[in-house]
């Protein structure tokens, strides 16, 4: 009977319980959508830091350059009324003001040309030849005062060339400002654009992490039901096998 008992055994090997490959594939699933979650939750939180950073650097350097055109214009009239009080009152310190505005003036158009070389390599030219005629009117106006030529040094400041060059110097200024302003809000354009297809993508990734979580429970649900089906079976079949022993106890 035993060598009986041997050979059916070996026909039969045992194979895993359903319950044991339900949960092996349980376990898989929720680990690797664990992994998954894991996964989106960091590149999110770089991507996020790197378009924060993006849109904070473009914002600067949008408010660094507004700070840089408001010192042009305010410069640009300092020496104006530098230049016109000397031509007025012949007094030599309005001339070492003027001089000193100037380099500032110079400076500031250095940083503003370092901050959008390639807005000012197109319109740098316009705004430079304005500022170049006006400083040379205005030298001239110096030139004139120093000599004790007052009244022509005043026809020369406050007249309407001198009036148009500024004017026209005042539209180069700004229509740099406007092109800046577009360079500016088309990169911001392209920064939005990533971020929306980045939100789409995490959309979808987040659908399939939902459908996953949702797979695992209702995976997780069936093994607890198959766990209890087998336990109630095992405690029946104890049952059983206490009810033949005892009988075979009062046989024998």
């Amino acid at each position: 009977m035993n060598a009986s008992l041997t050979v059916h055994q070996e026909r039969n090997p045992v194979s895993p319980e359903p319950s044991e490959v339900k949960s092996d594939f349980a376990a898989r699933l929720f680990k690797t959508v664990l992994i998954l979650t894991g996964l989106l939750v960091v590149v999110l939180v770089i991507y996020d830091q790197h378009s924060g950073q993006a849109v904070k650097g473009l914002k600067e350097r949008y408010n660094r350059f507004e700070k840089l055109r408001g010192d042009i214009i305010h410069f640009d009239e300092v020496l104006t009324t530098s230049a016109r009080m000397a031509a007025v009152t012949g007094d030599s310190k309005w001339e070492k003001r003027y001089r000193a505005f100037e380099l500032e003036m110079t400076g500031v158009l250095l940083q503003a040309v370092a901050l959008s070389p390639e807005v000012y390599r197109q319109e740098m030219d316009r705004t430079h030849n304005g500022q170049i005629k006006l400083l040379e009117m205005e030298n001239q106006a110096f030139d004139l005062v120093r000599a004790g030529r007052n009244k022509e040094a005043i026809d020369i400041l406050f007249g309407d060339k001198y009036e148009a060059e500024k004017n026209l110097y005042a539209q180069a200024v700004e229509w740099l400002n406007v092109l800046l302003k577009q360079q500016i809000d088309a990169a911001l354009a392209v920064v939005n654009s990533k971020e929306h297809l980045a939100r789409m993508s995490l959309m979808s990734t987040l659908v399939l992490l939902l459908m996953s979580w949702l797979i695992i429970i209702r995976v997780t649900r069936r093994f607890q039901d198959a766990l209890v089906a087998t336990n109630s079976e095992l405690r029946q079949r104890t049952r059983q096998l206490d009810e033949l022993t005892h009988t075979l106890e009062e046989k024998v």
